[in-house]
């Protein structure tokens, strides 16, 4: 079973935006690529950051964090990177750099204008555990 949630007013998505919705167990990054809607999961795979806070051109978005690509069309991984130019490879035991963990491909979710909102189809459970990142809940750890 599925659900068909509302996740912002068609007007405020405009061409190359990307809009971020939430509730109490989804996340979904809804972006417009020259006037289609798409809907993917809302946080980077590798760093669990909001992907609405990246860049997005054309139909790939880019996390703001560690550069990471993804397709918002179908949801695969265009280009991982494993730091950002600033940080230092951390060494291991070993003397060698870690390697951080690769991301996974984006959940991908139906969607469609009405009414002048746009909707995402939201299904009724979650993926099993460690299909998506957990989230954090504010102000624990």
């Amino acid at each position: 079973m599925s659900r068909w949630v509302e996740v912002c007013p068609e007007e405020t998505l405009t061409p190359g935006r990307m809009h971020h919705w939430e509730d109490n167990y989804w996340v979904v990054m809804v972006a417009n690529v020259d006037g289609q809607f798409f809907a993917v999961q809302g946080n980077c795979t590798h760093a669990n950051v909001p992907l609405a806070q990246g860049v997005l051109e054309g139909h790939t978005v880019m996390c703001c964090q560690h550069r990471t690509k993804f397709d918002v069309t179908t949801g695969e991984i265009l280009e991982h990177h494993v730091r950002s130019d600033t940080a230092p490879a951390l060494p291991d035991c070993a003397g060698k750099p870690m390697v951080e963990p690769k991301s996974r491909p984006l959940w991908v979710y139906p969607v469609k204008v009405e009414d002048g909102s746009v909707w995402v189809e939201m299904p009724d459970a979650l993926p099993p555990v460690g299909i998506i990142p957990e989230r954090r809940r504010r102000g624990r750890r």
